[in-house]
């Protein structure tokens, strides 16, 4: 098996590896075709060595079920995790269109584009919260536009399951292996401090975004959180 980063005309599964599409911290990702149900997907390859034992996967593949269950027009859906030759991988829905990211290289959106994409974006994130999942690295880019402005959440790989009950608590992921899960221009103090957190963390990363959206700008947010962090003081409602 090639190097995870070097999957391009392999095949992992049913799954035939076609272009490379990016990287970061939770693996690489790639285009591919599913040979048995005729359709393009996208597979993420994890990091080697992420998963480092039974134990570990186990818990992975119960995280990868939880998110499959999410049904939402605005959410990427996760069609399937598995392993191949040590490698372990997680397939989602393909989605054409244009992240946020490079949207907002061209400057400031519309009011009326930056309410549709927060609606939406909120939205999906609500029908998270109520499963018990935290996205925990919302940003542009993973938020995905169609060309008709329809909004698509892509990347729960580093999400926080969180026991059902009154009280919310943080259980171990497979992100455990990242001290700091998240992309620190929008993430909440209680990440940047190492707390707990729960779905006001992803409120205050809409925030974060939506004032970009709107201004094209992200430092005056970004100061803000940094001092509040900085300070020590974790917010207790947003």
């Amino acid at each position: 098996m090639a190097a995870p980063s070097q999957l391009v005309g392999h095949t992992l599964g049913h799954y035939c590896i076609l272009d490379r599409i990016g990287a970061g911290g939770m693996g690489v990702v790639y285009r591919a075709y599913d040979t048995r149900l005729d359709r393009d997907v996208v597979v993420k390859v994890l990091p080697q060595g992420a998963l480092l034992d039974h134990k570990a996967r186990k818990r992975f593949r119960k995280e990868a079920i939880a998110l499959a269950k999410l049904n939402h027009p605005n959410i990427a859906t996760i069609y399937d995790f598995d392993t191949q030759d040590e490698t372990d991988f997680l397939v989602m829905e393909y989605v054409a269109g244009t992240t946020l990211t490079e949207m907002l290289r061209a400057g400031a959106l519309s009011e009326k584009q930056t309410c549709a994409i927060g609606e939406q974006a909120a939205k999906a994130l609500d029908c998270a919260h109520v499963t018990g999942l935290v996205h925990r690295d919302f940003k542009p880019g993973n938020i995905m536009i169609s060309p008709t402005g329809h909004v698509k959440l892509l990347d729960f790989g580093i999400s926080v399951l969180l026991k059902s009950g009154p009280q919310l608590v943080e259980t171990r992921t497979a992100s455990a292996f990242h001290e700091l899960a998240g992309t620190l221009p929008y993430m909440s103090p209680e990440q940047l401090l190492g707390e707990p957190v729960d779905g006001r963390c992803d409120i205050f990363a809409v925030g974060s975004v939506l004032y970009e959206v709107a201004t094209g700008r992200a430092d005056l947010a970004r100061a803000d959180r940094r001092n509040t962090a900085q300070a020590g003081r974790v917010t207790e409602n947003y």
